[in-house]
């Protein structure tokens, strides 16, 4: 929401709570998590659709920049078919799913992205680091992605794109910063810096790979032949439980600890910031929404539980650090001329040549000085020049 659909924090919050009401807040009566079993997944994929693309409609009426802005009713037909491919000027998007090939039965992590990112080894070193299905970026439709990227089993339904099956990417990837830091160091280099925001930390004093003791209950249970152990869809039940808790462990490995290896394997040694709300957060299952047509109670917890870890003075010492850091890289960005284009979406017009439209201002001020229909106007660099294309400026 924040990257491909440009959304603010605020429009971001206003579209989640839009659709925790539209699909968290009306499960299924029966499904594969209810008392009564049935099997299928507990919330509608249409629902989950069409709250979706009322998300991707949304966004498309803020972006004025389109040739449908004056009739609406293009809009849902839009929105059905917005790719995940973006603008090469824009925030580039990454999300990240689990596939299944169904030729030989092959799972692995799967990224989707924005933007192009071609193979190409900077050695020789059989050792380094290869992205996942690299290559051109994907015109699949946002609302497609969207439902690879979530669809948790026993949750959603999984999804059929081209032939492969799509399950939520935190079956591999809860925590996506360990890919990220790689994109980022193999297309750019290392980065100025980093910011993971998690979810909600588990079992802070606990050592790292430490098994909880349910996990250590279910070893047992495996080895011992005991017939008052559960059986049948009970048993089915505590597993899927333990499954749970893998995928929205982000601190392992393929998490925050790989992430911190990775950086300083990339030589970043510092700005590397990870923020994730203490206490009892990562206590919410991912369905919680009471009550269910407002979720009111859900999001008042998160509130108060996010607003306890920032008041503390550890914290809003690091987030000080955070924001002296991106507003120096925003000070040094926006002296470029791409910055405006970047952040605002500012445009220019000549007005000489019907309105005719330039994506910068270096393109506006080479079309005035080179172009052949301004080839009589005395239009140098200086004062006058600039104070023409601040006239210019269209803001869309």
């Amino acid at each position: 929401m924040l990257a491909r659909l440009r959304l603010s924090v605020d429009q971001a919050l206003d579209t989640y709570k839009s659709f925790g009401n539209a699909v968290f807040g009306k499960p299924r009566w029966f499904h594969e998590r209810s008392i009564l079993w049935y099997p299928r997944a507990k919330f509608s994929c249409r629902k989950t659709r069409a709250a979706f693309q009322d998300a991707i409609i949304k966004a498309l009426e803020r972006d004025h920049n389109r040739g449908c802005r004056d009739n609406q009713d293009c809009l849902p037909n839009e929105a059905e078919k917005e790719p995940l491919k973006y603008r090469e000027d824009r925030t580039r998007t990454i999300a990240i799913s689990w596939v299944i090939y169904k030729r030989g039965g092959v799972r692995k992590e799967f990224v989707w992205r924005s933007y192009d990112h071609e193979l190409s080894l900077k050695s020789s070193d059989s050792n380094d680091w290869i992205p996942s299905n690299a290559g051109p970026a994907h015109t699949i439709t946002i609302w497609e992605v969207a439902r690879a990227t979530t669809a948790a089993p026993l949750y959603f339904e999984s999804i059929k794109i081209t032939g492969r099956k799509f399950l939520d990417g935190g079956m591999g990837a809860n925590n996506p910063s360990l890919i990220t830091i790689r994109e980022v160091n193999r297309l750019h280099g290392t980065p100025a810096l980093f910011v993971s925001i998690g979810t909600g930390l588990k079992d802070r004093n606990r050592e790292p790979g430490t098994p909880s003791r349910s996990i250590r209950d279910l070893r047992r249970a495996a080895t011992t032949d005991d017939v008052r152990r559960k059986q049948g869809l009970k048993k089915y039940l505590e597993i899927f439980g333990e499954y749970k808790k893998f995928i929205v462990d982000c601190e392992g490995n393929n998490g925050t600890n790989g992430w911190r290896s990775e950086c300083r394997n990339v030589g970043m040694t510092e700005h590397m910031y990870r923020l994730n709300v203490e206490g009892d957060l990562h206590t919410i299952p991912l369905d919680d929404w009471r009550p269910s047509n407002t979720g009111e109670d859900t999001l008042r917890f998160i509130k108060q539980q996010t607003e306890a870890y920032l008041n503390e003075k550890r914290v809003v010492e690091y987030i000080d650090k955070i924001a002296r850091r991106a507003v120096d890289i925003r000070r040094q960005r926006a002296a470029t001329e791409q910055w405006e284009r970047f952040a605002v979406d500012v445009t220019y017009r000549c007005s000489k040549c019907t309105n005719k439209k330039y994506d910068t201002r270096a393109k506006l001020r080479e079309h005035w000085q080179k172009g052949s229909e301004h080839s009589g106007e005395n239009l140098s660099d200086g004062k006058e020049l600039e104070m023409a294309l601040n006239a210019a400026r269209t803001i869309l």
